[in-house]
């Protein structure tokens, strides 16, 4: 029978049937009337068990729907707290970087003044070598770090019995605030009266580690790394426990020895977590502040004095907020380098 021979109200029936399924293949039920799909059931154009199974996968993409909009109601006041306690300070930050916001100087406050800021600071030999400290710094507590955190999750990884208790043990330097940590290593090594220094004066050396530039270097790498190969520890400890132990065993099987082992089988495997692990304490070690601070305040002449001690002081002694925010900037701009290489690193490892 051809269509046009059909009824008007035969064809608006099909019409709407059509429309109908049309909807619910799509999965728009809300446009679906409760009689019209009792009606094409009672018809046979649909079988009630792929209507039941086709409402099951509906609802539950709403309720996944539903479900995300909630966890989005539930992020929006963390989002506006942080745009308000980060993001304001940071575009406060990069306003000032571009003009002469010096209290010293009231009759120029808030000119513009461009990238002036920037160029001051790159043609200063006390921010470049500030740099290079900072970056020396950054290096030696990263690798210093790496080397005695891989040493400890080695040791950990082999124990038996007690393993909770050492575990404990080396995780109480990461627990201690950094400030805390670097008053105690005052006490041990200042001079005189450390007990440190007490010790080393007996074998015959007499170190000033406070006012001598190479020791002052040495003791705030020490005191940084020593609050943070805890976790580098924890990291790279949680990575060798997923290593299978039948890789270990064929190798001995093969006559491979401890160190094959490590450098063939270990370190391999524990590739992601230690990019991971150096990013992470790199960027902690180059913002580092408050250990650097208060064991030798940034000297002696200006030895140990850090991208993060020139901030502070060109804001806080000096005045110059605006030559210290683009000290800030800088400081940014690096550590979103570190971010960004992470980043591509991270994406690399997963695609391979």
């Amino acid at each position: 029978m051809y269509l046009w021979r059909w009824k008007p109200q035969r064809v608006a029936d099909i019409t709407a049937e059509v429309t109908c399924l049309k909807h619910m293949v799509q999965g728009n039920f809300n446009l679906v009337t409760k009689g019209k799909v009792l009606e094409l059931v009672k018809r046979g154009h649909i079988k009630l068990n792929k209507l039941n199974a086709k409402l099951k996968v509906v609802r539950n993409n709403n309720l996944q729907k539903r479900r995300r909009y909630l966890g989005i109601f539930f992020l929006v006041p963390a989002l506006v707290i942080s745009l308000l306690v980060i993001g304001y300070p940071l575009l406060q930050m990069l306003n000032l970087s571009f003009r002469e916001y010096n209290l010293m100087r009231p009759t120029t406050l808030g000119k513009f003044i461009g990238i002036t800021n920037f160029v001051r600071a790159f043609t200063n030999y006390k921010f470049r070598n500030s740099l290079g400290t900072t970056l020396i710094f950054t290096f030696l507590v990263t690798i210093l770090g790496y080397i005695i955190g891989l040493f400890s999750a080695l040791l950990l990884n082999s124990l038996k019995k007690v393993k909770g208790f050492f575990t404990v043990s080396i995780c109480l330097p990461w627990a201690i605030p950094g400030a805390i940590a670097a008053y105690i290593f005052l006490q041990l090594f200042q001079s005189p009266g450390g007990i440190i220094t007490y010790w080393i004066s007996i074998i015959g050396l007499d170190v000033s580690w406070i006012t001598q530039k190479l020791p002052s270097l040495f003791l705030v790498v020490i005191v940084a790394t020593w609050k943070s190969y805890p976790f580098v520890t924890m990291g790279l400890l949680a990575g060798l426990q997923t290593i299978p132990n039948e890789i270990y065993e064929a190798a001995s099987i093969d006559g491979a020895s401890n160190f094959r082992k490590l450098f063939s089988i270990t370190l391999p495997a524990l590739k992601p977590i230690t990019t991971v692990l150096l990013i992470l304490n790199g960027t902690w070690a180059f913002k580092n502040f408050e250990i650097i601070w208060i064991l030798t305040g940034g000297g002696p002449a200006r030895f140990t004095q850090t991208l993060g001690i020139d901030l502070y002081n060109k804001a806080f002694v000096n005045f110059n907020f605006g030559y210290a925010s683009s000290i800030g900037v800088i400081m940014l701009i690096i550590s979103l380098f570190i971010i960004f290489l992470y980043m591509r690193l991270m994406m690399k490892e997963s695609f391979y």
